[in-house]
């Protein structure tokens, strides 16, 4: 009873100087420092050997994804070239021809001549087949609309494809590489909605084809070109060769100068009141019938539109072929109004030209 206390007390000291000499070493800073330092040394050196080590595995990857884009760029622009110059030929145009022939003859002989050769002179069997292959080359070439975005398409996939071969090349697992592509598409495309509905309409426009490239259309009170045709947007470029890039789905009111070989255009003029109207008329179609781009078939006339109390207004109706839409009611126009100013007659002031083609 009287050695337990004290043994007691000896054994509690002995504890409480333990946990402080414990403390101690705990709180001091020199060897925390020098521990941390030395952890970070050992993680360093580790992380440099291992980033050494895969470092050959990394630059193959690098490289082989660098040469795959490029040869994916090279492959789809050959292909898109060759299928530019590709031309299928339409097989029987010449027995559809030779059917019109014998239809359009109304003989037996000539019933007859569409099974059998004909029998003609070389040069003109020589323009007939160059006229047939021509047509036949136009009316089955490839779109450029569609081909330029099916060729896009195709690359597209392939660089995918390539970029989900290199990341399981380097050990990734395929299919977290396709969900986060999938999940970054799906919160992109959250970002962005318009460009869904531009992609819906480009599918429209390059699935129902209103214009091709290199057509002559005016969209939106805008008349110009169109250039290039995509998915999200379309270039066109207008007659002051501007470039002009517009969303698919601003696409609205399509005119097509181009689906027909010819096109109809009035180009008017007014003159005063007491002018001689035989004589005006008479001049402006002399020009109209001497100028070298105005069809003749159907043949152009003059007409009296309206008068009012500023004048007479008169239009000249011509036809002209679709490339020669915007030049020749320029220079029918002007070749009008040396003609009226050679007679004499003076145009009606106030309102003297119709101003529709030089905004």
């Amino acid at each position: 009873s009287y050695l337990y206390p004290r043994t007691f007390g000896t054994h509690a000291a002995v504890m409480a100087w333990n946990n402080s000499n414990a403390t101690m070493r705990i709180e001091d800073p020199f060897a925390i420092a020098s521990q941390f330092l030395n952890k970070a040394i050992d993680s360093s050196i580790s992380g440099v050997v291992h980033v050494v080590s895969c470092l050959p595995v990394l630059l193959l990857a690098l490289v082989t994804l660098w040469i795959g884009i490029r040869l994916i760029d090279c492959l789809a622009r050959f292909v898109e070239q060759k299928l530019e110059t590709c031309r299928i030929p339409h097989k029987g145009s010449n027995s559809i021809t030779n059917m019109q022939r014998a239809v359009g003859g109304g003989s037996s002989n000539a019933v007859i001549s569409c099974c059998q050769p004909e029998e003609s002179s070389d040069e003109e069997s020589e323009q007939e087949l160059a006229q047939g292959n021509s047509s036949s080359t136009a009316a089955r070439s490839i779109p450029p609309v569609l081909l330029h975005c099916a060729v896009s398409a195709v690359k597209a996939t392939l660089k995918m494809l390539l970029f989900i071969s290199i990341a399981s090349f380097l050990g990734f697992n395929t299919l977290d590489v396709v969900a986060l592509l999938s999940a970054f598409t799906f919160s992109v495309g959250l970002a962005i909605k318009s460009v869904f509905a531009d992609v819906a309409r480009g599918v429209v426009l390059i699935l129902f084809r209103p214009y091709d490239e290199g057509d002559l259309v005016s969209v939106n009170d805008m008349l110009g070109k169109v250039k290039r045709v995509s998915l999200c947007e379309t270039s066109f470029t207008t007659l002051d060769s501007k470039t002009v890039f517009m969303p698919n789905s601003l696409v609205r009111s399509i005119t097509n100068y181009n689906i027909l070989s010819t096109l109809r255009e009035d180009v008017k003029f007014k003159i005063a009141n007491v002018q001689d109207l035989t004589k005006a008329k008479t001049a402006l179609l002399k020009v109209a019938k001497e100028h070298e781009n105005v069809l003749q078939d159907p043949a152009p006339v003059v007409l009296v539109a309206e008068q009012t109390d500023i004048g007479i207004e008169l239009w000249i109706r011509l036809y002209m072929k679709a490339a020669d839409f915007i030049p020749v009611p320029f220079s029918v126009r002007e070749r009008g109004l040396l003609a009226l100013h050679a007679q004499g007659i003076m145009l009606a002031k106030g309102l003297l030209l119709d101003d529709k083609k030089t905004n």
